[in-house]
């Protein structure tokens, strides 16, 4: 009975804590300006880092054709 009681508390007390500005979705205050750039440069790092594993692994396939085709002249 003690966690219902504690739980309708959390419930309504919840209910008055104000979000912020990022919550309401106002795209001019400096808080929600700064969250999409840095969710932008997260993206871009992500993007960079994926870009370089596909070139490496385009590399390596080329190394190993190039060795394949080498060998298979001899």
């Amino acid at each position: 009975m003690n966690i219902c009681k504690l739980f309708i508390c959390f419930y309504f007390i919840t209910d008055f804590i104000l979000p912020c500005a990022v919550c309401y979705g106002d795209p001019t205050d400096p808080v929600s300006i700064g969250l999409t750039k840095s969710i932008a440069f997260l993206l871009c790092v992500i993007g960079f880092v994926l870009s370089c594993i596909f070139y490496g692994i385009v590399s390596l396939v080329r190394k190993s054709n190039k060795i394949n085709n080498i060998e298979g002249v001899k």
